[in-house]
């Protein structure tokens, strides 16, 4: 069975940011900001967090701060933290 559109750009979200490199931040802000899936979004939360847990890049707390002022969705919130 295949996972979709979200189902796919999701796990494209957690491998990034098990990678933890902070290279990806551009296609993880927008889907941070941007995506229409609360699944996506909240991956990309979760991945732009680890990231930035793992390498201290003040990127990764612009684009979550960013992210809550705009989010609606409480899953998303929540991820975002």
């Amino acid at each position: 069975r295949r996972s979709g559109r979200a189902g796919l750009r999701r796990n494209v979200c957690i491998a990034l940011g098990n990678v933890g490199d902070a290279g990806p931040f551009a296609g993880l802000a927008d889907a941070l900001l941007n995506d229409v899936s609360p699944i996506v979004r909240g991956a990309a939360a979760w991945a732009v967090r680890e990231i930035g847990r793992r390498t201290g890049a003040a990127e990764a707390i612009r684009l979550l701060n960013a992210a809550r002022d705009s989010e609606t969705d409480a899953s998303v919130i929540e991820e975002i933290g």
